[in-house]
């Protein structure tokens, strides 16, 4: 273990950029005990069915694992200016989960969201697809900003509109720019 300094955040998935000095890891840690995990594709069209393993903190402590299969891979979630496939396992975990997801191969295929889409699935273990994520993981190794323009808003009401004097429709309670 040593310290690593925050490089960059995306604080809509979570993810982080963190960066440690070769200087302090030993070179025969460096050389022997260091493996890189490769970033698989989730959108491959037979993806259902396929078996995964989810490492990290499915079960909502740190160093748990859980072994089961993709059962849905068509959910989208939104964030500014971005869409990310949500995959769905059979996995039952914690509404806290968290870690990475690996196929038999041992390709990540997803990172552990505790996003839920579906409340009466609220202990199966998601995952936003890889695929999707390769973008904001290289804008983030580069330490580049993510650009957007968008609106918070409400509808206004009839009831809300005679009792406030506003114009029914939609109100822009705030423009958000980056």
């Amino acid at each position: 273990q040593t310290e690593a300094q925050v490089k960059q955040i995306d604080s809509y998935t979570n993810l982080a950029i963190l960066a440690i000095s070769f200087d302090v890891i030993p070179e025969k840690i460096l050389q022997e005990s260091i493996q890189y995990a490769s970033l698989g594709s989730s959108n491959r069209k037979n993806i259902l069915g396929t078996p995964v393993i989810a490492i990290g903190g499915p079960m909502g402590v740190i160093n748990s694992v859980g072994y089961g299969m993709i059962t849905t891979s068509n959910t989208v979630y939104s964030v500014p200016e971005r869409n990310l496939s949500l995959i769905q396992t059979d996995i039952n975990g914690s509404v806290n989960a968290n870690g990475i997801l690996f196929d038999m191969e041992g390709n990540v295929i997803g990172v552990i969201t505790s996003v839920k889409q579906e409340y009466d699935m609220k202990n199966v273990v998601y995952a936003y697809g890889v695929s999707d994520l390769k973008k904001t993981l290289e804008k983030l190794s580069n330490a580049q900003s993510f650009a957007y323009l968008g609106i918070s808003g409400i509808n206004v009401s009839s009831e809300a509109g005679g009792e406030y004097g506003v114009p029914l429709g939609g109100f822009v309670k705030r423009v958000e720019v980056a």
